[in-house]
């Protein structure tokens, strides 16, 4: 028997400090796939970034999100996500 809290819409909040830069990376869909942020003057190939990487079910709602620390911005489709 379905619950009541199945039916809520998981939301995940990320606040970045204004000492950040935040990166978006959409599929062709325009679903959000990868959003990073790392300090203000990194650049995309230090591996100074924290990136979460957001998969999508049939209904086009979020069903995981996963993250990464110290990886570069350049190589977030070939890096590895808890």
């Amino acid at each position: 028997m379905a619950r009541p809290e199945d039916n809520i819409n998981r939301q995940s909040v990320t606040i970045i400090p204004p000492s950040h830069i935040v990166n978006y990376a959409y599929d062709a869909n325009m679903m959000l796939q990868y959003m990073g942020h790392a300090m203000k003057g990194t650049a995309d190939s230090d591996n100074d970034w924290t990136i979460r990487k957001y998969a999508y079910d049939a209904n086009s709602q979020l069903s995981t999100e996963r993250v990464a620390h110290n990886i570069e911005w350049d190589n977030r489709t070939t890096s590895s996500y808890e």
